[in-house]
C-alpha cells in the first residue's frame, strides 16, 4: 500500500504470497514506516516483513516466517520461524 516507504534491492526473490508490510493498525491508529530489502535477498512464500524491518544483502527469510517490527536481519544470514530466528 505504501510503495514510497519500501526499498527493494536488485535480484530479490519474493515468493508467492510473500508480504512486505509498511503499515500496522494498533489501538485504532494506523502507523507507517520504511521497510528495506537489500540486494540478492529471498523472501519465502507466506513470509512477512513488517514495518521498520530490514534485510541485509543476501539475507534469506524462509516460508511462513516473520521479520518483526523494526527488526533487522544481518547480511548473509538465513532466518525462519515466527518470529524469525537464525537458521541453524
Amino acid at each position: 500500500c505504501e510503495p514510497d516507504l519500501i526499498t527493494i534491492g536488485d535480484y530479490v526473490n519474493i515468493e508467492r504470497t510473500g508480504t512486505i508490510q509498511a503499515h500496522l493498525f494498533q489501538d485504532r491508529v494506523r502507523t507507517t514506516g520504511p521497510v528495506r530489502i537489500g540486494n540478492f535477498c529471498s523472501i519465502g512464500s507466506s513470509a512477512v516483513v513488517l514495518i521498520g524491518g530490514a534485510m541485509g544483502d543476501k539475507a534469506t527469510l524462509s516460508s511462513l516466517s516473520m521479520v518483526m517490527r523494526s527488526e533487522e536481519l544481518p547480511p548473509n544470514s538465513k532466518w525462519h520461524g515466527l518470529p524469525a530466528k537464525p537458521h541453524e
